[in-house]
């Protein structure tokens, strides 16, 4: 169990704010710095007792592995030294918890469940006081790090419990019990005529209406300068507009005017030049790129743009998926910081409503839908709250826990009849918002769909050698109405017509409307942690 050092712990952040508070708005800054002194206190008595049991261990099996009368006869009696300081090491650290069981329960009661009866209060405190020593210190650990349901910590045990006794507070929808309406539902996957039930419109949109050349980063244009509620033209919300710019504009290199000089498939479309500062973590920021990036893609745009591929275009072995790998991976191969709170899969089950509960199995056998996308990126939310360096992806019942998913690609050989499948990449799409604003965003109020880190995700439809780009984002910040927009901004036609061959300058426009896809991600997620491990 990894276990930070006190030093670097953040502090812990106020309580939510409550009748006590506004009565003695001073007294709860001390009662709070109390909790957190107790609490880094108790932790040292816990891993103090860990490092005296390893010692232990460490002198058990030497002991075992000798056969020398002298070291035999030291071992057992630093075996017994050990042994007392254990016994006096445990008594202590159980009387101290009695006391300070109770103060963190409340603590932790007085945050998430505010609605339970005081039976249930009483009865969670007695089961706090019965905590083994590993559950002290993740409960410590969960309260220092401002999260509180962390895997491993015994409070998410609590939540678990405390909402399978009422399950009608994790259901999304009352009357299906599942967040979509499916037409004649027979377990097919939706199409089109499914999407308007749904509340769930495509635009299509118009570049020449929105100034997507400026750098969104400097002084913002006019359809962003409108005020937080208001929209372009188009109708397209103000959050919604950034976020189109960024994604449809040339990436930001040092040396791209030399690099453009020597390599005709790349111009101002793709790459401006531009001074590039990395982050602390040494990443580059979000839309901008180095040598390494180039260099990749006119590796791959060699690879593929061969005459050689003649033969592979139009032929049985279905090239696009090698395609798709090379174009997605561009960004995500370059990653240096490999972490595991941002990860990659390919095929991977998503079933619809997995966030929520259904009432009983005959309502998840009716309404669950199954997704399997062909590529997605996710990122996990106890990664977003959690200080600790690794995070990774776990299972239950064959869904991802935990997934807050922002980019989705599914891959169509043919160019016709097509309709289920990118029907089921907008509902795959808008299942990725329903569980970011279940999730992540349920606790925070509606306004903040405004802001930079609204809902969204990204996604990209390639059916023959056509991609086409997709964003996907809720259109209901002034209503309880659930209403989902999808903007098709952007199409590459890898292949010209009347050619076999994929065309240089085609490629490299979608590497990196690809690449700004996944740091779109990295720019509006509240993190600096931005690796990506594949599985």
């Amino acid at each position: 169990m990894t276990n930070p050092s006190l030093a670097a712990q953040p502090a812990s952040p106020a309580a939510p704010e409550s009748a006590a508070q506004q009565q003695a708005p001073q007294n709860q800054p001390q009662a709070t710095d109390e909790l957190s002194v107790k609490c880094g206190e108790h932790r040292k008595k816990l891993i103090e007792l860990r490092r005296i049991k390893g010692r232990l261990q460490v002198i058990e099996e030497g002991q075992l592995a000798t056969k020398n009368r002298a070291a035999v006869k030291r071992y057992k009696d630093e075996a017994k030294d050990l042994r007392e300081r254990i016994d006096k090491q445990e008594q202590v650290i159980d009387g101290d918890w009695v006391d300070f069981a109770r103060e963190l329960m409340a603590a932790y009661l007085e945050q998430n469940l505010l609605a339970a009866s005081e039976d249930e209060k009483w009865k969670y405190a007695e089961d706090a006081e019965r905590w083994i020593y590993e559950q002290q210190e993740e409960a410590i650990a969960s309260y220092i790090h401002s999260n509180w349901h962390a895997p491993g910590s015994p409070f998410r045990d609590i939540r678990k419990r405390h909402h399978t006794d009422k399950p009608e507070e994790n259901i999304n929808d009352h009357r299906r019990n599942n967040i979509f309406t499916i037409l004649q539902y027979d377990g097919k996957l939706p199409e089109n005529h499914d999407l308007s039930p749904n509340c769930i419109e495509v635009v299509k949109v118009a570049g020449s209406n929105l100034d997507f050349d400026r750098d969104p980063d400097s002084d913002p244009g006019p359809s962003s300068r409108a005020s937080a509620g208001s929209s372009t033209d188009q109708g397209i919300p103000a959050y919604a507009v950034t976020m189109l710019e960024k994604l449809k504009r040339a990436r930001t290199c040092e040396g791209a005017n030399e690099w453009k000089q020597k390599h005709r498939a790349f111009n101002n479309r793709h790459y401006v030049e531009g001074d590039v500062v990395k982050l602390a973590n040494g990443e580059l920021p979000p839309f901008h790129a180095d040598r390494k990036e180039l260099k990749a893609v006119k590796h791959q745009m060699e690879l593929l743009c061969d005459d050689n591929f003649k033969e592979c275009i139009w032929s049985e072995f279905d090239i696009r998926i090698l395609v798709h790998a090379l174009l997605m991976e561009t960004k995500l191969r370059l990653t240096k910081d490999k972490r595991f709170g941002l990860f990659a899969t390919r095929d991977l089950e998503i079933r619809s409503g997995a966030v929520y509960r259904y009432a009983d199995d005959q309502s998840e056998k009716t309404f669950s839908i199954t997704f399997k996308p062909d590529f997605r990126l996710s990122i996990l939310m106890n990664w977003l709250q959690t200080t600790k360096e690794e995070v990774r992806p776990k299972m239950a019942k064959g869904i991802l826990k935990n997934e807050l998913c922002f980019m989705q690609c599914e891959i169509k050989k043919g160019i016709n009849n097509d309709d289920d499948v990118r029907a089921k990449l907008f509902f795959q799409m808008i299942e990725s918002i329903c569980r970011q604003e279940r999730q992540y965003y349920g606790t925070i109020s509606k306004d903040n769909i405004r802001k930079a880190h609204a809902p969204f995700c990204v996604g990209a439809f390639l059916h023959g050698f056509q991609i086409d780009f997709y964003l996907a984002v809720p259109a209901h910040p002034d209503d309880n109405e659930k209403n989902y927009r999808i903007y098709h901004y952007k199409t590459v036609k890898l292949v010209p017509r009347h050619r076999n061959t994929i065309d240089r300058n085609r490629y490299v426009e979608a590497s990196v409307a690809f690449c700004n896809q996944v740091d779109l991600k990295s720019n509006s997620l509240p993190t600096e942690r931005k690796g990506v491990s594949l599985i």
